[in-house]
């Protein structure tokens, strides 16, 4: 039997998403302009504005000494990390570390080379049902301008099996099903396990 290839497999999987889903998340390709050309010290942010295009929720995060904030965030996958607004994180009052430096890019705009610290943020966006999802990890801290205090970036994004469906504004979680598997076939479908509704571009 002739092993798959892997644009095979993507390309499954994508057909897969858009039979569960339907085509609304052809939208997310836009978000991509936001990204440059990057290089090992270079990392890419989000625009300088807010956007109805992309998926904006509360969230709650817990501070140094646990007690829960609320904060605006944005998902968007044109931004290369997780990142925490600078003013915000201050306030959080959580232990940074230092990992080298950055060159980040905003809008094809570079700016100037700078440390780059990060806190480890124990966080979840919710829907507007009140269901959530865990955005906790490493975040990149940078000055967001308070626009947003928190950007989930494509490194939460390739860690967790998801699609976003810019047509209903809702984050699908999805699992593989292997229930499902076709004889023969390598790669299950996959089922979706939560949907998170955002905010409108009216909310937030």
């Amino acid at each position: 039997m002739e092993r798959p290839t892997t644009q095979n497999i993507i390309r499954k999987a994508k057909t897969v998403q858009r039979k569960q889903l339907g085509e609304g998340n052809a939208r997310v390709r836009h978000a991509k302009l936001y990204l440059s050309s990057l290089t090992d010290n270079e990392t890419s942010a989000p625009p300088s504005s807010p956007n109805s295009d992309l998926l904006r929720f509360n969230a709650s995060v817990s501070t140094s000494n646990n007690k829960i904030h609320s904060v605006y965030s944005m998902f968007d996958c044109g931004a290369s990390h997780r990142y925490l607004d600078t003013a915000y994180a201050n306030s959080l009052g959580l232990k940074s570390r230092l990992c080298g430096r950055m060159r980040v890019s905003i809008a094809g705009e570079e700016k100037a080379e700078e440390d780059r610290w990060q806190v480890w943020l124990k966080a979840s966006v919710r829907g507007v049902t009140g269901n959530r999802v865990d955005i906790s990890g490493w975040y990149t801290i940078f000055d967001l301008g308070g626009i947003y205090d928190l950007i989930v970036g494509k490194d939460w994004m390739a860690a967790n099996l998801h699609i976003i469906d810019h047509k209903s504004n809702t984050l699908h979680m999805l699992e593989p099903d292997w229930s499902d598997l076709q004889q023969g076939s390598r790669l299950p479908s996959t089922i979706v396990t939560t949907s998170l509704v955002g905010l409108r571009p009216h909310q937030g």
